[in-house]
């Protein structure tokens, strides 16, 4: 009879006992010699399932013990205890366990060291371990269809001999990738997106993956789920995919009071993103905004992923601050990113920036200054969602680190520059997908270091927070800074595919830069918004109250902004 229909028998004579209320449960195992006493749980509300499932659990760590035979044979019920009786069984060890002369070929060539088993107890767990880590590395070097067990058993008491033997089965290769549907990809770039490539071995891990991969891609749309067809120890990759309208021309509007003339003033910004245009994976974005008082910021940024099919690809970005008529900065970027098979990318950043102070202003000098850097660094990329645009369920992580020399005016370098930045979200579901709470992290800091002279930044080489993008409540870049770091949390209710409200509040530690020192300050910001589906696109509507740098939670000093959204 098989343990669990044992433990089964003893349950319903248990549960027929009509004066069974025990809150106790003890295993007694009776042929050790002497009587032993586990106790190994407190019972308030118990069935049967339950306590099939606890006696379970307990015997599983005395199989991995070597104790294979351990069992329960009868349970008794008193007013108090639930008491389990069985026995332990002998406890078995392997006399000899080695591959026999073909799998020792196979595992030297896999650089699998299998340790001495001899004198050990035999443990199913351990030896599942060895046996799942040669499978798995042999489906994904070209054997999908290996065997990997034990032969030759033989037991005697309570010692145990046996050989592994592996059978690789038939070599298999990337033969063809398909794409089936309309979707607007080049194969070459497909290929490169599910990291595959003709002639390649069969990797199984790579092959589980391609539907998360192109799930991330905003210009995919996965009609089915990929298929593997075998033929003639080659394999085709068949993929199911549409197009999924991915570009978006962006209006944004917002209203706030100017502190200084108390008058209510427009600000805005225009954001048009091309995704897969050319048909390459590529992402072209430009970005004009005006946040008030004269200033204008221009931001072009693109991503041209798999250059040429490879798992590498180039990030350009070009930036062009204007501050009224004080000062005006250029900031071009360069990175040169790679793919890893997780789906993340590393990057080698170059950075160049350059910002030039007009003499004619009426600002003190020693507020603003001529200066330019250049900056050198690594970043790290990760991104995994169930919906690209719309997810609730997933993670993305963005950081960088770069550092460089730094001069001012035409002098010789006499400083240098470091920055950093870290940025990490999560969606989780809290009920289906109505319901989902968004956790945010932004952090960033800019400093000087190794100089003879101040380790003071100039006001046009700091960062410009604020509004939208940073912390919402206050008026749009407003606020100097040279670091911060912003936990958002927003509770999502969506009504429709893209519809919903949502509850937003941010609280961030900001090294404020006023009046010519440096604070720290902790500001807070909170607000409702809407998310509507209409004809012309989807509407966009916050109201924002924030609390500091000289600012209260009063509706006077709320903010608001508007857009609409077009994809196309």
């Amino acid at each position: 009879m098989g343990e669990k229909s044992r433990i089964f028998l003893a349950l319903i004579m248990l549960l027929a006992h009509p004066l069974c209320s025990a809150q106790s449960l003890k295993v007694t195992f009776t042929d050790l010699g002497t009587t032993k006493t586990y106790k190994i749980l407190t019972l308030k509300n118990y069935d049967s399932l339950l306590i099939e499932k606890v006696l379970s659990d307990f015997l599983i760590p005395l199989y991995s013990k070597g104790f294979l035979s351990a069992s329960i044979d009868t349970i008794v019920c008193d007013s108090a205890t639930i008491t389990a009786y069985g026995k332990m069984g002998l406890k078995y060890h392997w006399v000899k366990l080695i591959p026999d002369s073909a799998s020792n070929m196979v595992l030297n060539d896999l650089g699998i060291n299998l340790p001495k088993f001899s004198g050990k107890p035999v443990s199913p767990k351990f030896l599942a371990r060895y046996i799942n880590l040669s499978l798995h590395y042999l489906e994904d070097n070209g054997y999908p269809f290996a065997k990997v067990g034990l032969n030759n058993i033989d037991i005697s008491n309570s010692s145990v001999n046996a050989t592994i033997g592996i059978d690789k089965g038939s070599r298999v290769i990337i033969d063809t990738i398909y794409l089936k549907g309309d979707a607007r990809i080049a194969t070459q770039k497909l290929s490169a997106l599910i990291n595959l490539k003709r002639g390649e071995l069969y990797s199984e891990s790579k092959i589980r993956r391609i539907d998360s991969r192109l799930n991330q891609q905003q210009y995919l749309s996965i009609i089915k789920p990929s298929e593997i067809e075998f033929l003639n120890q080659k394999a085709r990759v068949y993929c199911y995919l549409s197009n999924r309208p991915a570009s978006r021309f962006w209006g944004l509007a917002g209203f706030y009071s100017d502190r200084e003339d108390g008058k209510i003033k427009l600000n805005g910004d225009i954001n048009l993103s091309l995704v897969n245009s050319l048909r390459y994976g590529e992402k072209i974005n430009f970005v004009w905004s005006a946040p008030g008082e004269g200033t204008q910021n221009l931001n072009i940024n693109t991503d041209w992923p798999y250059i040429l099919g490879w798992q590498v690809g180039v990030v350009g970005a070009f930036s062009l601050y204007r501050h009224d008529s004080t000062y005006i900065s250029l900031n071009p970027k360069l990175s040169f990113s790679f793919f890893t098979t997780s789906g993340g990318r590393f990057l080698l950043n170059l950075d160049y920036k350059k910002t030039s102070y007009t003499s004619n202003s009426l600002v003190s000098q020693a507020q603003y200054g001529n200066s330019s850097a250049f900056l050198y660094g690594l970043g790290y990329e990760y991104s995994l969602y169930d919906n690209a645009i719309l997810p609730t369920r997933g993670i993305s992580l963005r950081t960088n680190v770069n550092t460089g020399s730094r001069r001012l005016q035409k002098q010789k370098p006499i400083s240098n520059l470091i920055e950093g930045d870290i940025f990490a979200e999560t969606f989780i579901p809290l009920y289906e997908k109505r319901f989902v709470l968004g956790i945010r992290s932004n952090s960033k800091v800019r400093a000087i270091y190794n100089t003879k002279g101040s380790t003071t930044l100039f006001e046009n080489e700091m960062y410009r927070i604020g509004g939208m993008g940073t912390i919402r409540g206050f008026n749009q870049e407003a606020v100097l800074s040279t670091a911060y770091s912003i936990a958002s949390l927003e509770l999502h209710l969506r009504t429709s595919e893209g519809s919903g409200i949502y509850l937003f509040t941010e609280k961030a530690f900001v090294r404020a830069y006023e009046l010519g020192f440096s604070r720290d300050r902790w500001p807070m910001g909170l607000g409702i918004g809407l998310n509507m589906v209409i004809k012309a696109g989807l509407f966009n509507l916050s109201y924002a109250l924030g609390q500091g740098f000289g600012q209260s939670l009063s509706t006077r000093d709320a903010k608001v902004h508007f857009g609409i959204a077009t994809t196309f």
